[in-house]
């Protein structure tokens, strides 16, 4: 269920307007801005909320350069989907550049390669009870048959998985 943000902002600075603590922690802060906990997290890091050592904000100094960012046209949400579209691009840049040097490869060749390897392996497997009885002649049909038996049971088990 969804709670009421004037209840959160209650419970956060109290309802018979208790003072706000000297120091906050990010979610606090964000509540209190009525943004995101990354919001917050974004504007510490470009440094207009400065983050104290034990990993708090001081409250006023933080409420008055939120202010101040916001009087000055900035706009923390825009802000934060700014950082998060140059990682994205960097991002785009470096899966490009490892393509480029090789480092990568298509899922659709590493498929190919898979799907030969694994026939291969199949063929390789069902051809086990006519090489053992070729080199083992005093096993009896049956017993071949059987280790052929066992051998399809194990790839049919493997299929399924």
């Amino acid at each position: 269920m969804k709670r009421n943000r004037r209840k959160d902002f209650e419970d956060l600075i109290g309802s018979k307007a208790e003072p706000l603590p000297l120091e906050m922690i990010a979610s606090e802060l964000a509540l209190l801005f009525g943004t995101t906990h990354r919001t917050i997290s974004v504007l510490a890091d470009r440094g207009i909320l400065p983050k104290l050592p034990n990993g708090k904000f001081e409250t006023i100094e933080s409420v008055r350069r939120y202010l101040a960012f916001g009087r000055k046209g900035g706009n923390a949400e825009l802000e934060t989907e700014k950082v998060r579209l140059t990682r994205e691009q960097a991002d785009k840049i470096e899966i490009g550049n490892a393509k480029t040097r090789g480092e990568l490869i298509p899922i659709s060749d590493v498929e190919h390669q898979w799907a030969a390897i694994l026939k291969d392996l199949r063929r390789a497997m069902l051809a086990l009870p006519s090489r053992v009885h070729s080199r083992l002649p005093h096993l009896t049909q049956h017993d071949v048959s059987e280790l052929d038996h066992e051998i399809r049971n194990a790839l049919e088990a493997l299929a399924h998985e």
